[in-house]
């Protein structure tokens, strides 16, 4: 019957393709020099030390060829036009990016195709297998800090989209201060880097000044180049409630596209920006994201052609699978920037508040036998909180001995600790999860329920529709694994905080020696080195007081159509896509 069902799903979704996406004439824009990669000034890949192993600054845009090109070199020239398919697993929670507290895939890759951000996480090059992600200026064209004040000089000439009520007016200082006030009154993963930020304003037409306790590197990765990075918004296109919920009204942005229509449970579509601020650019005509919550059904549409890219999670399994019928598919691959999921415990509520039964957790799990089993040996044990991340962060064997014994199974202390803490006879829970996110997702959950059970700890494995699951996060009875991508370390961090709301510190964590020296200072850190020691700090900490448990990280991979060109490595998750769709064109 399931088997019937994921049938049917793929012959629907098929249909509506065949129907209602066939192929249009495309207009060829003018072709224009594209303008050199933008830079800031700190930091930036040419002024800041790269960590090893990361790629070099990126190359200058492709210049787009005015004429006709010889049949011989046409897959090699950049070409305008086309509509690009991808999938995207729902719609988005809601619209409104500030208002937004969930990590929602949907939103983010459609916000990013609108809205411009003022400094952009550059996309992984060819060729770059640690996948960096170095900053750029985007809409702003350089910042500095002066004393205590970042700067930001943006680009002059930058148009918001030609739509009403906003009519293609320039974007100025004024729309950036008054966008970044909203996000620091309304957005709470904000706060504990916006607290210290005394004033947000324009000092020119182009220049906007932050004044901070401290030159901080989180307000330029915690806040500007962020998954939650305030974009310049225009004010007189907000809804009736203040917000952006309408995507209709609102969704008037600066990015390479501009929102055309949502069919709710079907498509977001945006088309060209013919205004936008890079010179060529985008060259794609517009993108189609279409709503297929099914794992099968995306594939199915890949397989076909009907989508030409899928950035969405998957397990190798599912990839070699697409390449054995379809060789010439292209498939890019990264590390992942958080594990299968972080294993939320509620800190808060007996058995769990008790460390010694937190550390039983840890030392239940196995995370070679996942990597081997669940993940085919296409991943790599975690670090408990992060992984690959810019900054390049540490390794289970990076951990004090005395830390380091929670990393690795022992099914013996385990039960040891649970006896200990007055559990021989081990107790009964609940593990919640939900299903959405599919393989290898599912199986690392039941991988999971089986280690836990074995020393003791009875966890009822519970699946939880995805409205629900994202309402139970951070509510949760007992355990829930939280699935989360963490690009840059701030982007986590904000997390746990005592007073942070229980959807964002889903652990309810509350260590005092954490918020009030670790994380106050790394808030304000201003160099690369004293920031790289104060992770190192916060993660020995949580491993040994064992708060939450990150799983193993797979790969992610992103497949798309032999056709697709500059699209060449880049991960689709905990990576913003912009950088790539502006860049992308299709050979056919």
């Amino acid at each position: 019957m399931e088997g019937r069902k994921r049938w049917l799903m793929a012959l629907s979704a098929l249909g509506l393709l065949l129907a209602a996406c066939g192929p249009a004439a495309q207009a060829s824009p003018t072709p224009t020099r594209s303008a050199a990669t933008p830079t800031g000034v700190m930091p930036t890949p040419t002024t800041t030390p790269t960590p090893a192993g990361r790629g070099a600054a990126p190359p200058p845009t492709p210049k787009p060829t005015p004429t006709a090109t010889p049949a011989a070199s046409a897959l090699s020239q950049p070409r305008y036009g086309g509509v690009l398919k991808l999938s995207i697993p729902a719609d988005p929670d809601r619209f409104d990016r500030v208002r937004n507290i969930t990590g929602d895939t949907a939103l983010r890759d459609s916000w990013e195709l609108v809205f411009s951000k003022l400094i952009e996480f550059q996309w992984p090059q060819k060729g770059d297998a640690s996948c960096s992600r170095p900053l750029f200026g985007n809409a702003a064209e350089s910042w500095q800090w002066k004393g205590n004040t970042l700067e930001i000089k943006l680009r002059p000439g930058i148009k918001f989209h030609p739509k009403t009520p906003v009519n293609g007016r320039e974007l100025t200082a004024e729309d950036a201060a008054w966008s970044l006030n909203r996000a620091k009154a309304e957005q709470p993963r904000f706060a504990e880097y916006l607290d210290s930020v005394s004033e947000i304003k324009a000092a020119d037409r182009y220049t906007l000044n932050m004044v901070s306790e401290a030159p901080t590197l989180a307000l330029l990765y915690g806040v500007l180049a962020s998954y939650y990075g305030s974009t310049p918004t225009a004010k007189e296109s907000a809804g009736k409630d203040g917000g952006w919920d309408d995507p209709d009204r609102s969704w008037i942005g600066t990015g390479p596209f501009m929102f055309k229509a949502w069919r709710p449970g079907v498509k977001i579509t945006v088309e060209r920006n013919p205004s936008y601020f890079k010179p060529g650019l985008p060259y794609l005509s517009g993108v189609e994201m279409l709503v297929l919550p099914d794992g099968a059904t995306r594939m199915a549409l890949i397989r076909s052609g009907m989508l030409e890219l899928d950035t969405y999670k998957k397990s190798a399994v599912t990839v070699q699978a697409i390449q054995a019928t379809n060789p010439d598919i292209r498939v890019t691959k990264c590390p992942g920037t958080d594990g299968i999921g972080t294993i939320q415990i509620r800190n808060d509520v007996p058995p769990w508040n008790d460390v010694r039964v937190r550390r039983a957790l840890f030392m239940a799990i196995d995370q070679d036998a996942i990597i081997k089993s669940v993940l085919q040996g296409e991943g790599f044990p975690s670090g408990a909180i992060l992984h690959t991340m810019i900054l390049g962060l540490t390794s289970r064997e990076d951990y004090p001995p005395e830390v380091r014994k929670y990393l690795y199974a022992n099914q013996a202390e385990a039960k040891k600790l649970l006896a200990e803490a007055g559990f021989p006879n081990g107790f009964d829970t609940t593990l919640e999860f939900t299903r959405y996110y599919g393989s290898p997702w599912n199986e690392a959950a039941e991988a999971v329920q089986a280690m836990l059970n074995n020393v003791g700890i009875r966890a009822k494995l519970v699946w939880l529709e995805r409205g629900r699951y994202n309402a139970q996060r951070g509510n949760q009875d007992a355990l829930l694994i939280s699935s989360a991508s963490a690009p840059e370390p701030w982007h986590r961090f904000v997390s746990y905080p005592c007073d942070q709301e229980p959807g964002i510190n889903r652990s309810r964590v509350c260590d005092r020696e954490v918020t009030d020296k670790l994380l106050k200072e790394f808030n304000l850190a201003t160099n690369e080195t004293r920031v790289k020691e104060l992770i190192r700090q916060l993660m020995i900490r949580w491993v040994d007081q064992a708060y939450f448990y990150s799983l193993p990280a797979p790969f992610y991979y992103l497949v798309g159509q032999p056709r697709l060109r500059n699209f060449d490595n880049g991960d689709g998750q905990g990576q913003y896509i912009s950088p790539l769709f502006e860049q992308i064109w299709m050979a056919q």
